[in-house]
């Protein structure tokens, strides 16, 4: 049997976007060469002029586009091909039709709208408000969130959605009601919350003060990282609340000092239980460095730079001499890696240890222990916010030639 199937977005495309549907075929005769997609507005007619345009020639059937459809290649043992009608200018619902060269008919879609702001619309208030109030409810005493189906509520998972929020409240709220911003807000705060509540138990089991442990009831162990992405949310928090919630904000800032300083002071790596060689990408008899993985240290940067930006100023310093420990990982382009299978060499990215040339993957995230939590390298986001912040910083060039190789 061949699996096969035409790809393409139930919520609409926003003009201006990449407009692209994709097929997927187990066979690469599923789409023969040569064949074709038309594109249709709903209501439209046919078009019999004799100054017909190309969106308005009779032999398209009044289509607002045709084009050839494109073979990708193979991977993961399925062939695919794509259908690009970004050229489409006009709002409206449309259909996409895909035909061998003989005629005969492969795929038609169903209605696919094509507008402004489609996805912003129809995501955001169901995946940010919705979803984390239903969460909230579904939690174990109905403290954070429900996770991934499972009843775990890790410290990482937690530290991420409350960024994520707290970036949408920032530089979305002129495009939110005043009510769904609030929503949010409580959402943030019920977040911290729970991350608090993990960092006072933290010193309970005999962690420094300020370290996070990574999950209550089952993991109640402390992994840097974890603390690291608590210390970036407890500090975006603290400033975005402070006019709003003012005692809150005051309570998130001095829990983000609590674990920068823990970091930069008193916490070590993690032992090497729970290291996954095979999604690190490293030989059999590999020992592992007692070294912070990248990931760790672009996390404090960020939380440096996070209690900089709420009044805190003295952690600037910290912040640059963290990126010069990263910069120091960055591949140069005369290591670049990859290049097999016609893929281009890659460069710019990082290696996980000063010691070990091994590079950094985006999730490791495995075993209980070294790699939980190791979900969400965010390299480029603190740098690009210090080169905002620090424009006449001595290291501001090597900050902003490190974002563009990365780029």
């Amino acid at each position: 049997m061949d699996v096969h199937g035409f790809l393409y977005s139930q919520i609409g495309y926003d003009l201006g976007d990449p407009m692209r549907a994709i097929i997927r075929g187990e066979k690469r005769t599923r789409v023969p060469d040569g064949s074709t997609f038309t594109v249709r507005r709903i209501g439209d007619t046919p078009v019999a002029s004799a100054n017909a345009t190309a969106a308005e020639d009779p032999r398209t059937n009044g289509a607002a586009l045709t084009g050839a459809v494109e073979y990708w290649g193979e991977t993961w043992h399925s062939h695919w091909w794509t259908v690009d009608f970004s050229a489409i200018t006009e709002a409206g619902t449309y259909t996409i039709s895909v035909d061998a060269p003989n005629g005969r008919s492969i795929y038609t879609s169903d209605p696919i709208r094509v507008g402004s702001f489609l996805l912003w619309d129809e995501t955001v208030v169901p995946v940010a408000v919705e979803q984390m109030e239903e969460r909230q409810r579904l939690a174990r005493n109905g403290i954070g969130w429900k996770d991934c189906g499972a009843e775990w509520r890790e410290a990482n998972s937690h530290a991420t959605t409350i960024i994520a929020l707290c970036e949408l409240a920032e530089r979305g709220a002129s495009w939110l009601s005043r009510g769904v911003v609030d929503r949010i807000y409580a959402q943030i705060v019920h977040g911290c919350e729970y991350l608090g509540v993990l960092q006072d138990a933290g010193e309970q089991t005999g962690a420094p003060d300020g370290a996070v442990i990574h999950e209550i009831p089952n993991h109640m162990d402390v992994i840097p990282g974890d603390s690291a992405q608590a210390a970036v949310a407890f500090g975006y928090a603290a400033r975005l609340l402070a006019d709003t919630r003012p005692e809150t904000a005051r309570v998130l800032s001095e829990r983000a000092i609590r674990a920068m300083d823990y970091l930069l002071l008193e916490a070590e790596p993690h032992s090497p239980d729970g290291f996954s060689g095979m999604n690190h990408g490293t030989p059999e008899n590999f020992r592992v460095p007692n070294e912070f993985m990248t990931r760790d240290l672009a996390m404090m940067m960020w939380g440096c730079v996070q209690l900089f930006v709420g009044g805190h100023v003295s952690y600037k310093r910290h912040a640059a001499r963290l990126a010069r420990q990263i910069i120091a990982r960055q591949v140069p382009d005369e290591r670049a890696e990859g290049g097999t299978n016609g893929d281009p060499k890659l460069y710019g990215h990082f290696y996980t240890f000063d010691s070990a040339d091994v590079t950094e993957k985006s999730n490791t995230h495995h075993h209980f222990g070294h790699d939980s939590g190791s979900t969400w390298p965010h390299y480029i986001a603190p740098l690009t916010e210090m080169c905002r912040w620090w424009n006449d910083h001595p290291d501001n060039a090597l900050w902003r030639e490190c974002v563009r190789k990365f780029a």
